[in-house]
């Protein structure tokens, strides 16, 4: 019975420990201004032109439904910092008209990343 209870008292203070470590680091990056708060729009992006760029890659030119994103149209290839060309869009079989579902996280507070565009599709 007592090692029942000395080994409940020891992950209570493991508990404890825990917190207050969670605690002093939470407090810590919030003094050094690290705390970002973003703000999730959940959208669509649709492909509406397909080009050729002056670096011999293509821009895939996308119209989102919502978000910052919106106002104007986006370069796929610049959003997500990557190279399309010929086989890229053959193997993701991108095509004008296609639709694709987008989180955009724009910060609204904080100076981490500003903008994160995931798309729920993967491209290979």
């Amino acid at each position: 019975m007592f090692g029942i209870v000395s080994l409940s008292n020891n992950i209570k203070l493991g508990v404890i420990g825990l917190a207050f470590i969670s605690f002093t680091s939470c407090k810590s990056s919030s003094d050094k201004g690290g705390d970002c708060f973003y703000n999730y729009v959940d959208t669509h992006a649709k492909v509406i032109e397909m080009k050729p760029a002056a670096d011999g890659t293509i821009q895939v030119i996308l119209d989102f439904d919502a978000s910052s994103l919106a106002l104007e149209d986006q370069d796929l290839g610049k959003l997500k910092d990557m190279k399309v060309d010929h086989d890229f869009l053959v193997r993701n079989n991108i095509e004008i008209g296609n639709k694709y579902s987008v989180t955009v996280s724009e910060i609204t507070k904080g100076d981490c990343t500003p903008m994160f565009v995931s798309f729920n599709h993967s491209f290979e």
